[in-house]
């Protein structure tokens, strides 16, 4: 199946290839990677992501913390998550492997660092072959993650042009 027939069952009729004009409907069938991804943002199994610029709250770590691990394959699965609440961010505490784990939800201004999170969960989960990868696709403020082996992600690198790095950034 093509990514365009991929995306036309996925959206259920909401964008179709044949609703798009013609500058947009070339741009769709040329590039795998970006039909690849309007394909993917779908997917709330195997794929998380938000726009990072947000004002924290009480509970909102906890939240997105569960969010990030309900992608992970079963690679990652924390137990007895608890939110320290801050006023300015949050501190997750979890057992993951029957060791007890914090993980600071901190911010550069109103943008949260996922960049730190995602490092931290990739050095717990090193040993198991997956690691989470940023997805670098031009969306302003927002940040996309997806749980792959190394060969799965050169096969997407090499095979479908997907760019990606598992190595995050700290801002």
């Amino acid at each position: 199946m093509t990514s365009e027939e991929i995306f036309e069952r996925i959206s259920e009729g909401s964008i179709l290839l044949k609703d798009l004009d013609k500058e947009e409907e070339e741009w769709a069938r040329k590039s795998d990677f970006k039909m690849d991804t309007l394909v993917a943002i779908k997917d709330r199994k195997r794929l998380w992501g938000m726009d990072v610029e947000i004002s924290p709250y009480q509970g909102f770590a906890e939240e997105t913390f569960k969010e990030i691990a309900a992608i992970s394959r079963g690679v990652f699965q924390p137990k007895d998550i608890e939110e320290e609440w801050l006023g300015w961010g949050s501190r997750i505490h979890f057992t993951f492997r029957g060791e007890r784990h914090t993980l600071d939800f901190r911010f550069n201004y109103d943008f949260l660092d996922v960049g730190s999170i995602m490092m931290k969960i990739n050095d717990l989960i090193k040993d198991t072959g997956y690691q989470y990868y940023e997805i670098l696709v031009d969306s302003g403020q927002c940040v996309f993650a997806i749980v792959l082996t190394k060969w799965e992600a050169e096969k997407l690198v090499k095979e479908r042009r997907w760019r990606l790095r598992s190595e995050w950034r700290s801002y």
